[in-house]
């Protein structure tokens, strides 16, 4: 059930900007993210939907402190996602799918010490920073499905000791680039680690 304002979407094409409120879940119609939104401090959820935004930064999504699940769903057009924007406190969930994203700043997933989901789904992905999640060691979820990473080291997973569930499907590991040569080695590196480190 949803409270009133818990809820938004925003849905992002080329026209003028107009906005709905209807059935408890705000309705946006722009073409940039917005900055502000009515009584920021009310939602929870966060659905923005066809951005044509390249660059995720400050002073975008500011005042989202409560916000607890962000979806950043067919930004075909988002590249990069800088540190800053992203800086809450509360947030658990944050999804990102269908987009060109090959970048995201070391430091902009990392003050989320509630974060438990992270879904970059469908990106052009190459490297992930193991400085990705210094205070965010509550990672239990970690989807990196089909992006063009093609290697990954030890020390990317040394923050995210929580990890329950990883996923990556559609990655191509090249051979002898890394210290894992296919996903079962890394399921078995991270099955130690997490073990030595719970006892």
């Amino acid at each position: 059930m949803f409270k009133p304002n818990s809820y938004v979407i925003i849905a992002f094409i080329f026209t003028t900007a107009a906005s709905v409120l209807r059935e408890n879940k705000y309705i946006a119609y722009v073409d940039e993210v917005p900055t502000l939104l009515p009584n920021p401090r009310n939602y929870t959820t966060i659905f923005i939907l066809d951005t044509h935004v390249a660059v995720l930064q400050p002073p975008y999504l500011s005042n989202l402190e409560n916000v607890k699940e962000l979806v950043l769903g067919n930004a075909r057009y988002l590249r990069e996602i800088k540190k800053g924007v992203l800086d809450n406190s509360n947030l658990q969930r944050l999804k990102v799918y269908i987009s060109r994203l090959k970048r995201i700043d070391d430091d902009a997933l990392d003050n989320m010490p509630k974060l438990v989901q992270v879904s970059l789904i469908y990106g052009r992905l190459v490297k992930i920073s193991s400085k990705w999640f210094r205070n965010s060691h509550n990672v239990e979820e970690f989807i990196l499905s089909h992006n063009r990473v093609r290697s990954l080291t030890r020390v990317v997973f040394r923050n995210i000791y929580n990890v329950k569930y990883l996923s990556l499907r559609g990655i191509h590991f090249e051979p002898q680039s890394s210290a894992f040569t296919n996903e079962s080695g890394l399921q078995e590196y991270l099955q130690r680690e997490i073990s030595e480190f719970r006892s």
